[in-house]
């Protein structure tokens, strides 16, 4: 019924559907049987997560953490496209060659309970910091030394387009659109590698990257303006 209505409203009602990326843009199109789809990026306040007023020792600090410690950390919702139980394995690898880490899960939903179960398993619940929903997240990331997100699937990872923008290294599923990884600070590794590799990964830094986008363009100050320009257009 959805794919019904859609194509009446994109095909005779002259309705315009919008992507975030250009890859979903083709998606649409080809699902729909359509060529006119429109990219708007989702928009961040980029300045509130790059404009830290707090250093990295005294975001720590807020969080209970020594300065000295090394700090993983990820945004998102506790479901299975997250991928939890890999970031606790992968985690656990991590504290094997760096005792002194922490690892920050930011977020709630119905994998909670089991994710924590996992780290009381692996004897690591004392390196394991779960703050639910927060609103201070540029200062909590600002905490972190790097930024993980072993997403199965994503639309579009907003947690991920906040992290660069607080200039935060990140390692990556290569299941993310590459369209959003934005910085020389982002790596993408395959869900088929190792929790050793994505290991190796976080502890060690890669060459420097190539970004496939421009961090300015999901600011939300010019995506709005592209929104309203849109609606003009077609007024």
């Amino acid at each position: 019924l959805d794919k019904l209505f859609n194509s009446f409203a994109f095909k005779k009602l002259g309705c315009i559907p919008i992507a975030l990326t250009e890859s979903l843009a083709k998606d649409t199109n080809k699902y729909y049987g359509i060529n006119n789809t429109i990219v708007v990026n989702n928009g961040i306040d980029v300045g509130r997560f790059a404009d830290s007023l707090i250093t990295k020792p005294e975001a720590k600090q807020r969080l209970g953490v020594p300065d000295d410690v090394f700090v993983v950390g990820h945004v998102g919702r506790f479901s299975p496209q997250k991928n939890h139980r890999f970031i606790i394995e992968v985690f656990g690898e991590v504290v094997k060659a760096k005792p002194k880490s922490c690892l920050i899960l930011v977020g709630e939903g119905e994998l909670r309970d089991d994710t924590t179960r996992i780290v009381q398993k692996m004897g690591i619940e004392s390196k394991v910091k779960f703050l639910g929903i927060r609103e201070d997240i540029p200062e909590i990331l600002r905490s972190m030394d790097v930024f993980i997100l072993p997403s199965l699937h994503e639309g579009f990872p907003l947690s991920l387009i906040e992290a660069q923008a607080a200039g935060v290294r990140c390692v990556v599923s290569d299941a993310i659109d590459r369209e959003v990884m934005l910085t020389d600070k982002i790596v993408a590794l395959g869900l088929d590698e190792s929790p050793e590799s994505w290991c190796a990964a976080i502890l060690c830094p890669p060459a420097q990257q190539i970004p496939f986008g421009d961090l300015d363009d999901y600011d939300i100050k010019k995506v709005s303006e592209r929104l309203l320009q849109l609606y003009k257009e077609d007024s």
